[in-house]
């Protein structure tokens, strides 16, 4: 039930639910920011708090450095160990004195914006809002999952079977680990859309993170059909199959990956995961097919 993958903490993007970043309850990071710059420390500690649901804890080495700039995230000391929880509101100053802290509120949702609890004030005929994917999808590339919630939620009010719109709800209910009703909104996407290749992919990363491992292949196995050179469905289903155990179709699966990242433009990028190229995703492909060959 272990599944190992290489990500580089400083030049990688993460969280994305494409590389399984995200939604965790405890991240162990040992001895590793003992070689970093102290800047590059709070960098990454910022993206692991992100990884991190409301009161997930991170635990580094005895010998890494305290770091306690690092917004909403909490530094705790019970006895000897030392551990950092995510908290929505620990703002913590360098002078506050350490000691045992209350657990924060279990919620794994981050608390929704202003525009979230605007009711809309009723309209008829031209008045109506006319739906604007593209307001979500920028909050989602900010990263700002309840923000691209609460847009979509509005904008479904006035026009619920916007197939693009739900797509996009689907991917922020995802992200905020809200995974049931992400399944739900790809399927109701697909009914809507059922050619686009992008719906099937994000449907299948839910079901994977869903543990439904057999629907998962089968959806990303759709996104495949559809377009067969699609190099995202290629990976993910080339890791899906070899957490299944099915050891020789993931490996051609991770192949096949390999050879469309390395006929891409290496400073292409990816779907689903805007600061991840192409190039970058050949280098982890030879890593992840060396290591399943050479056992």
């Amino acid at each position: 039930m272990t599944r190992f993958s290489y990500l580089n903490l400083v030049a990688d993007p993460f969280p994305t639910v494409f590389g399984d970043t995200q939604s965790m309850d405890l991240i162990l990071c040992r001895n590793v920011f003992i070689y970093f710059q102290q800047d590059v420390v709070s960098q990454v500690m910022a993206k692991f708090r992100d990884c991190l649901l409301t009161d997930g804890i991170l635990m580094l080495g005895a010998s890494d450095p305290v770091r306690r700039d690092v917004e909403n995230l909490r530094f705790e000391q019970q006895g000897e160990v030392m551990i950092y929880r995510h908290c929505l509101d620990a703002k913590i100053d360098a002078s506050t004195p350490v000691s045992t802290r209350a657990a924060c509120t279990s919620d794994p949702v981050e608390p929704l914006p202003d525009e979230a609890f605007m009711v809309p004030e009723p309209t008829s005929g031209a008045d109506e809002i006319v739906s604007d994917p593209a307001e979500v999808l920028e909050a989602l590339r900010r990263k700002e999952w309840a923000t691209a919630l609460a847009r979509a939620d509005r904008q479904l009010l006035f026009d619920p079977e916007n197939a693009d719109l739900l797509q996009l709800r689907a991917s922020a209910y995802a992200n905020l680990g809200r995974l049931e009703e992400a399944a739900k909104d790809c399927l109701a996407a697909i009914s809507l859309k059922n050619t686009d290749k992008h719906v099937h992919f994000l449907h299948g990363l839910v079901l994977t993170e869903l543990n439904r491992s057999a629907q998962a292949i089968d959806a990303l196995r759709k996104a495949l059909f559809l377009d067969s050179a699609f190099i995202e469905a290629h990976y993910q289903l080339g890791l899906l199959l070899l957490g299944s155990g099915q050891r020789q179709q993931g490996v051609k699966s991770l192949g096949n990956a390999l050879r469309l990242a390395e006929s891409a433009s290496p400073e292409q990028r990816l779907h689903g995961a805007a600061d991840m190229t192409y190039g970058r995703l050949a280098e982890v492909l030879r890593q992840e097919i060396s290591v399943y060959e050479s056992v």
